[in-house]
């Protein structure tokens, strides 16, 4: 879910000539330019399809279409919104040329302004998720664990010890009402961290999407938060079913069935609402 979150690369590029800016001579205005240097910032080791990019400058009237391949990114002659070739694009992003330079130019956080819809983006939304890959500085990384990875690993191992835990019950055919404690802690525990500034289920989602940066992205935070309230939702219908079973003599295999029906199709909702939600979002 990396949403242009703020691509330095490009401002930098915009101050910098290179070889695009006369690659179509008979388009030389500022954002012709502006979009060619762009272009040219493509990370071709990044390349898993052939797209094409749109780029809609609402504020200027002005459309031009990116061609991205493993070769690397073309911008045509023409504005594509023009041309008589001009492709049907896999992504659109609509967006005032004066926003979209201070997106560039790190003056405004990109994935907020559109969160807030100041602009939007419709079509293939997979470009999006993972647009500083395409465009930024071609996934460095730092030699040095951060705080966060820190934590998620720690979040991530004492969910496991949870869940392991409660594999150990079943198997030791402990009292259901044990299985409901440990399930009613899980969802007391998820729940909490709806309300605070990262939603547990960012620590196993981040590092998928960028990493910490990801905390900085509205769109990010707001899918694992409403991901987040319904797992724990989930953990606590678990817990009373659990006890409702074991108060009317339910056997313990029914019980264990009946208590986790839901958490396949919950995992199943959960990677579709990580694509689905954030695409809706920024279609306005």
């Amino acid at each position: 879910m990396e949403v242009l979150t703020k691509p330095e690369e490009t401002a930098q590029a915009a101050t910098v000539p290179t070889p695009a800016d006369t690659a179509n001579p008979a388009d030389t205005d500022e954002s012709g330019i502006f979009t060619r240097r762009m272009a040219a910032l493509y990370n071709t080791t990044a390349h898993d399809k052939d797209r094409v990019l749109e780029l809609r400058y609402t504020d200027i009237g002005k459309t031009y279409q990116i061609s991205l391949t493993k070769d690397g990114a073309t911008v045509p002659t023409n504005e594509a919104a023009e041309a008589a070739e001009a492709a049907k694009p896999d992504t659109v992003i609509e967006t005032p040329f004066a926003l979209w330079k201070a997106i560039a130019a790190g003056e405004v956080n990109g994935s907020a302004a559109l969160a807030c819809g100041k602009y939007r983006v419709t079509g293939d939304f997979s470009l999006m998720l993972n647009w500083n890959a395409y465009f930024g500085a071609g996934g460095a990384t730092s030699d040095t664990p951060s705080v966060f990875a820190k934590r998620a690993a720690r979040v991530i191992n004492v969910n496991v010890a949870c869940a392991a835990m409660g594999a150990a019950f079943l198997i030791c055919g402990a009292s259901g009402l044990y299985i409901a404690a440990l399930e009613l802690v899980m969802a007391v525990f998820w729940g909490v961290t709806v309300f605070m500034r990262v939603p547990v289920t960012c620590y196993f989602s981040a590092a998928a999407y960028g990493g910490e940066k990801m905390l900085q992205n509205p769109l990010f935070t707001r899918t694992n938060r409403i991901l987040t309230a319904v797992w724990a939702t989930e953990f606590l219908c678990m817990a009373v079913m659990f006890v409702v079973c074991r108060a009317y003599g339910v056997s313990p295999v029914v019980t264990v069935v009946a208590s986790n029906a839901a958490a396949p199709l919950l995992g199943i909702f959960t990677a579709w609402f990580q694509k689905w939600y954030p695409a809706k979002m920024a279609r306005g």
